[in-house]
């Protein structure tokens, strides 16, 4: 119980601890590994947890619009982390506002991925298919990750009387080698492969499965995920530098938009289509994607001259995206915005 309490002072801290001031920009106007939620439904992806900016080698004071290295995820706070924690069912729980997930540790020894699904499933529920415990899929955890702090804040409760470089299953495997699945390490913020065999650590998690890919081609060179908000460019853009690719974005003009911006890291995983074959996208709306990494305008800060990148012929992250190296580009804009009031719009939100 003393854990416990530790644990929860320490999330709370570091929540209050979160900014809280949003200003606005520019309002904006299919195959999938994983269930899929109902069309009517819509999902808020959370911010990455990035406050700071950076330059190709180290923190800097935030640039303004037109200034060089302007466009990065911290400009841009879009769905700030909510989370709180709660006693239910006898249970220490934390409850994602964002998300509208509820985890909790599983209390599972570390185990192989057959037994981590039984021991999650094993809890049980109120009755409901979203009451019921479960594994989660690979996205689920990675939104429970601080790219600006490590751990990140949930991860941070659930080790905080154990080791915090803990790495846990998902129930999302792939197609090809069906032996494994993706598991996510919380000390290195990173969704990876595993052997199946493997022994990982269990949060279970329970509410409507977080999904993607409910794509729309919009005929005008756009691509959008209704699922959530985010609108994506369909075709290719050069190769380039992570300045360069900041830039681009940001003078972009295409769909009847000039609101476009660096996808950051949650955002650009979000169009990963996990189970297929390279490139791992639905090729049918980004008929030119590549089996390469593409840039995210999220910074890896423990080594400021990298940012976080997506191999697309693995569909996985990876942070040594040294930012002078020239890759592939993928604008963005939009996506659903959390209300104070429970309500969800679209837009694009600058810090």
């Amino acid at each position: 119980m003393a854990n416990y309490i530790r644990q929860i002072f320490y999330v709370l801290l570091i929540i209050s601890a979160l900014p809280t001031m949003v200003l606005s920009k520019e309002a904006s106007g299919p195959a999938t590994d994983e269930p899929r939620p109902a069309k009517e439904s819509i999902w808020v992806l959370p911010d990455t947890g990035q406050i700071h900016c950076f330059d190709n080698s180290r923190r800097i004071p935030c640039p303004g619009p037109g200034e060089s290295f302007f466009g990065q995820d911290a400009n841009y706070l879009i769905n700030p982390p909510d989370y709180s924690v709660e006693r239910i069912e006898g249970k220490y729980l934390v409850v994602d506002r964002v998300t509208g997930l509820v985890w909790q540790n599983a209390n599972c020894k570390a185990s192989i991925w057959s037994k981590a699904v039984d021991c999650a499933q094993a809890i049980g529920g109120n009755g409901s298919d979203t009451g019921h415990w479960r594994l989660p899929t690979a996205r689920e955890l990675e939104t429970l990750a601080n790219y600006g702090a490590d751990p990140g804040i949930v991860f941070a409760v659930f080790n905080a009387a154990g080791d915090p470089h803990d790495c846990f299953w998902s129930i999302t495997t792939m197609e090809y080698p069906s032996i494994d699945a993706l598991g996510f390490c919380s000390e290195k913020i990173v969704i990876r492969l595993f052997d199946k065999y493997a022994k990982l650590k269990v949060l279970a998690v329970r509410g409507q499965t977080l999904d993607f890919g409910d794509l729309v081609d919009s005929g005008n060179g756009t691509v959008t995920d209704t699922a959530t908000g985010l609108t994506f460019q369909a075709g290719e853009a050069l190769a380039m530098t992570w300045k360069e690719a900041l830039r681009y974005c940001e003078k972009l003009e295409l769909g009847g938009h000039a609101d476009w911006r660096l996808p950051n890291i949650r955002e650009l995983l979000s169009i990963v289509r996990y189970g297929s074959t390279a490139p791992m996208i639905d090729t049918r709306f980004f008929p030119g994607a590549r089996p390469e990494a593409y840039w995210s305008s999220t910074t890896y800060e423990k080594a400021p001259n990298m940012a976080w990148v997506v191999d697309f012929s693995t569909g996985l992250p990876y942070r040594g995206g040294f930012k002078k190296r020239r890759l592939l580009v993928r604008a963005v804009r939009g996506g659903h915005v959390r209300r104070k009031q429970g309500a969800y719009g679209q837009g694009s939100t600058g810090k």
